[in-house]
């Protein structure tokens, strides 16, 4: 069998790991051959590969971002190159395709899947928005990353007498605050808290205190 992977979209926790586990056992356990698609859905259209055998994800599992790059590719584009990723696909003699990306690359994943083309996609989000999947790839190490962050700044707050806006990009903090129960700095969006604690937000909110209120200190976190 031969095997092509592929990752979109935005960064994630975990990429490296899943393209590492898929080798492993493509090559190790069934003997499998994987090639792997250079900026996602692009790669595919454009024909742009490389192999992936064990020495070629060697050392990668620690690693951050995703040794095949990423890209985005609109909808229309990739509706338009059904054929063209089909050729592709034939000339290659590929059994599968394994698209590792969030919500867009799954909808391009299924577009794909309608069309006849063979389709597995591997979920992966720090927003663990994707139907039908319990926890997403990423998704514990974002809520791990920002509640660590929420705990370092209350002790800096406490110590200077600060208050701290904590924001997030995207929803990270939506789901810290629904995850981490057990943290006081899981405080509901958009609240004012008692000084010395940290001021959770969803998204960028006011940073100017208003009349008597001290002055607050904006900081973001991302995973």
């Amino acid at each position: 069998m031969r095997i092509g992977v592929l990752t979109s979209g935005g960064d994630c926790p975990g990429l490296n790991a899943v393209i590492r586990s898929v080798v492993h056992r493509a090559v190790v356990d069934h003997g499998d051959e994987v090639i792997g698609f250079r900026d996602g859905w692009k790669g595919l259209l454009e024909c742009d590969y490389l192999k992936l055998d064990l020495d070629a994800v060697s050392g990668i599992l620690a690693r951050g971002g995703t040794v095949l790059g990423s890209s985005r590719v609109q909808p229309e584009h990739l509706r338009d190159g059904v054929e063209r990723a089909r050729g592709h696909v034939e000339d290659l003699g590929l059994d599968a395709i394994i698209p590792i990306g969030g919500e867009g690359t799954l909808k391009a994943a299924r577009l794909l899947s309608d069309n006849g083309l063979p389709i597995v996609g591997v979920p992966k989000t720090i927003d663990n928005d994707i139907a039908v999947t319990d926890v997403t790839f990423g998704f514990d190490t974002a809520v791990g990353v920002a509640t660590e962050a929420l705990d370092r700044l209350k002790t800096t707050a406490e110590s200077h007498e600060l208050d701290i806006l904590a924001t997030a990009i995207k929803q990270p903090l939506v789901f810290v605050e629904e995850m981490s129960q057990s943290h006081s700095l899981a405080d509901q969006p958009i609240r004012r808290c008692k000084r010395r604690d940290a001021i959770v937000s969803a998204s960028a909110i006011r940073t100017r205190p208003l009349d008597g209120e001290p002055p607050m200190f904006p900081i973001n976190i991302t995973s």
